[in-house]
């Protein structure tokens, strides 16, 4: 009998691949093991998006984080490299926009901090829940991008890896 190809181990092994410059067989690997019929996850499919930006296919890491029920912030994080790589600011720029709104809306679904702090002012500073900060470099530039007076100041990937 031998070892079971779960999850785990395609995702080891797609990991290794990509690390090593194998981004092709890693994204074979994703696909053998829907052919499986192992649904992928989200380590998984992070796996393969960081794949498909080391080889270029920065439409193909759109159409893997769709896919996903529930993304999760290393998928994210590995699409917008491949947007970075391929130079497509705008594709990046809407991925920032999804995980803003993703952001806000985990934050209104928690308790406010102002509600926390009438209940327990000394509680309510450490259960206050965590709000990415919305100006980061790569939000800012890629909205200075978008307004016609900064048009032709379009980022590239060299910008977003520095702004990251």
């Amino acid at each position: 009998e031998g070892v079971v190809a779960d999850r785990v181990c395609y995702s080891e092994a797609m990991a290794a691949c990509r690390k090593n410059g194998k981004w092709a067989i890693s994204l074979r690997l994703l696909n053998d093991l829907r052919a499986a019929g192992v649904a992928p996850d989200p380590y998984t499919t992070s796996n393969g998006i960081a794949a498909c930006a080391a080889g270029g296919r920065w439409k193909l890491a759109l159409e893997l984080l769709q896919e996903l029920r529930d993304p999760n912030i290393v998928c994210y994080n590995a699409a917008l490299d491949a947007c970075a790589k391929a130079g497509r600011w705008r594709e990046a720029l809407r991925l920032l926009e999804e995980l803003e709104a993703m952001m806000d809306e985990a934050t209104l679904q928690s308790e406010s901090p102002a509600k926390a702090q009438a209940k327990s002012p000394d509680k309510a500073q450490a259960n206050a829940p965590a709000k990415a900060p919305t100006d980061v470099p790569v939000v800012a530039a890629a909205r200075a991008a978008s307004e016609p007076r900064c048009a032709s100041l379009a980022p590239n990937a060299r910008s977003y890896t520095a702004a990251m």
